[in-house]
């Protein structure tokens, strides 16, 4: 997978490594579905238009998606960057 699949920022780059380096390819799909899902999510949850009721969705949203990742087979170290990549979409749709 290209170096800048998830964004171009240090953990979306070391998670891409990772993934590279184990040359699973079912767990490079497996991640990658995770990281669509969750920006899709995001971006869906940009158009409510009511500030409060968003900022709360965003919040559910994150701590749903943290839940699903820590619970999945993932190896340690793929899930951490995992979390690391959809934190870092989360504050850049929070702006």
């Amino acid at each position: 997978m290209d170096p800048t699949t998830f964004g171009s920022f240090p953990a979306a780059i070391t998670l891409i490594d990772i993934l590279n380096k184990d040359e699973n390819k079912k767990l490079s799909k497996k991640v990658c579905s995770y990281i669509a899902d969750f920006k899709e999510t995001l971006d869906g949850l940009k158009d409510i238009k009511e500030s409060k009721i968003r900022r709360k969705m965003f919040f559910l949203w994150k701590k749903e998606s943290e839940r699903i990742i820590k619970g999945t087979s993932l190896p340690d170290e793929v899930k951490s960057y995992t979390l690391n990549v959809e934190a870092t979409f989360f504050k850049m749709f929070r702006r």
